[in-house]
């Protein structure tokens, strides 16, 4: 918990009773605070808060939580595709993104393609988002959720040595595009993707404690081999300028 600023906006004095009193103030914020980020680990949250202070009695307190977005990262995109690609003794794999930079709730839309080079079985064909979460604190493992309760606070997963700090990895989506197949030298498999980002205030996030990163993935699962892997990180915001209230998490 840190505090950002203060202001003094009523001076020692007497208030009469039964009279309103108003006092305007005014904040400015800077780059350097962290946007909001309610994530299961990695959490950023902005409160503003009032307290008159009284002799003899307790403070009156009085506070409200604020909503501070991530707006996108000002680098020109251009008209290009992004592309990640994954050389194996079997073929090449490869992920196709036509941008990397994403407001919450967007769709998301990509290929997978596949050039077999030698034939061979998978066990279905998967793309993944995943958010990954990082404190610098920790003893250098990973944990990859697999399920989450969000009531009691409980997850389970499996924990992996390797990495720095403490690293959490969460599935926030799945389209499995294809079942059991055989993969033979004449196909050229491309097969197109899309999924939505949750809006739930959850940006690319980097502070002086962790990092919040997003990335998606193809995973071609192969029996008695491992895996065949290609992932590419995308940003994702918050400021995309159409968040109501009514929207916005409520702050309990």
């Amino acid at each position: 918990m840190y505090l950002q600023d203060e202001a003094r906006v009523i001076p020692p004095g007497r208030l009469k009773r039964g009279k309103a009193h108003r006092y305007p103030f005014r904040f400015t914020h800077t780059d350097v605070g962290p946007p909001t980020h309610l994530g299961y680990i990695c959490s950023v949250r902005w409160t503003l808060h009032a307290v008159l202070e009284v002799p003899d009695v307790p403070p009156f307190l009085a506070y409200r939580e604020l909503f501070l977005e991530a707006p996108p990262p000002f680098f020109d995109m251009g008209d290009r595709e992004y592309h990640s690609t994954v050389s194996t003794a079997v073929g090449e794999l490869e992920l196709v993104l036509p941008r990397v930079v994403y407001a919450q709730g967007e769709v998301l839309r990509g290929s997978m393609r596949f050039n077999a080079t030698r034939e061979f079985d998978a066990e279905e064909i998967r793309v993944i988002l995943l958010r990954i979460e990082n404190l610098s604190a920790g003893d250098d493992h990973f944990v990859y959720v697999a399920e989450w309760d969000p009531v009691t606070g409980l997850f389970r997963g499996e924990r992996w040595p390797g990495g720095e700090g403490t690293t959490y990895v969460w599935l926030e989506a799945e389209v499995v595009l294809s079942r059991t197949r055989r993969f033979v030298p004449t196909n050229y498999l491309n097969l197109p993707f899309e999924f939505q980002i949750p809006s739930d205030w959850r940006p690319t996030l980097t502070t002086g404690h962790g990092r919040v990163t997003w990335k998606v993935g193809v995973i071609i699962p192969r029996p008695d081999y491992p895996d065949l892997r290609v992932f590419h990180e995308v940003i994702v915001y918050t400021a995309d300028g159409d968040y109501g209230f009514g929207e916005m998490p409520s702050s309990g």
